[in-house]
């Protein structure tokens, strides 16, 4: 719909306009929930700023249990950035990084805090 064409409605028709609008704008504000279900994934960062990614294995009220990974062979599980330099144009991209790795033993995401319990 065009900007002309909202200036032509009706009053009637401009007021289920805004009652549209309105509406989907409650519905999408009220849509804030970023606590995740069953088999959803979710990234989060250990102390050290290494994203991991966690795949929620339950989730009962407040907690839940989560394994790293998501056990998939083309989702790696750790990922984190790097700035790198080509030609005088800085890029950031995706590093796997090397060496020790923290694994946090609980993770949270919204309101919900996960235990971590595989790997």
């Amino acid at each position: 719909m065009s900007w002309k064409m909202i200036n032509n409605l009706t009053p009637i028709d401009m007021k289920h306009f805004k009652f549209l609008f309105a509406l989907v704008i409650g519905w999408m504000a009220g849509s804030t929930d970023i606590s995740a279900a069953v088999d959803d994934t979710f990234a989060a960062a250990n102390p050290d700023g290494v994203n991991i990614t966690y795949k929620v294995l339950t989730e009962e009220g407040a907690t839940g249990t989560v394994q790293v990974g998501i056990g998939d062979y083309y989702g790696p599980a750790i990922t984190a950035t790097k700035e790198l330099e080509i030609d005088g144009y800085n890029y950031e991209v995706f590093d796997i990084p090397e060496g020790e790795l923290l694994i946090p033993q609980t993770v949270s995401n919204g309101d919900v805090t996960y235990t971590v319990t595989a790997i």
